[in-house]
């Protein structure tokens, strides 16, 4: 008896040791996209998430909104302001400058920004009017991504469902496993 009761008494904790508890995981994952509605040249105010629809590399996505209060900003300012002493240093200034202008458009067509160039002698400040109220009036689309691929470029393609607009946004992202 004294042997039986030493083997049950071991056989407790080897068991014990094997049972492992499950572990579960789980991902969040919310993708955010920063939009601006235009029509004829103003801003278009007062849409909800139930005027948009939102794909993700085709597929339809859930959305939810969020107001412009929430919008983290990035804003680049560039300035050239370069005046060449030479024909040779003006010619290499026109054409770096060309270089800048076609690469900052191309940077702010993917990521759904506005390329404004001013004309030397010309005022700022309307342009810079113009930017802030585009600014207020903004959407911020957020959405958990659902059957599409874990990793890879996602093309992101956003409509409106109700009216017209022209719509500017970042045409996709990047999303790693």
């Amino acid at each position: 008896m004294n042997a039986g009761g030493i083997a049950f008494a071991l056989a407790i904790p080897a068991v014990y040791q094997e049972y492992q508890p499950p572990v579960f995981r789980i991902a969040v994952e919310a993708v955010q996209v920063d939009v601006y509605v235009g029509r004829g040249g103003k801003a278009v105010t007062g849409l909800t998430k139930d005027d948009f629809e939102l794909f993700d590399n085709g597929v339809r996505q859930q959305l939810d909104l969020f107001n412009i209060e929430t919008v983290p900003l990035n804003i680049s300012l560039v300035l050239d302001t370069i005046t060449p002493r030479s024909d040779r240093v003006w010619k290499q200034a026109q054409k770096r400058h060309a270089q800048s202008t076609k690469l900052l458009r191309e940077l702010t067509e993917v990521t759904g920004g506005r390329f404004i160039e001013a004309e030397p002698g010309v005022s700022l400040s309307e342009a810079f009017l113009d930017i802030l109220a585009e600014l207020k009036t903004r959407y911020l689309l957020t959405y958990a991504p659902s059957d599409v691929a874990q990793e890879g470029w996602h093309e992101i393609r956003i409509k409106l469902k109700r009216q017209k607009g022209d719509i500017r946004a970042r045409r996709g992202y990047f999303r790693r496993k």
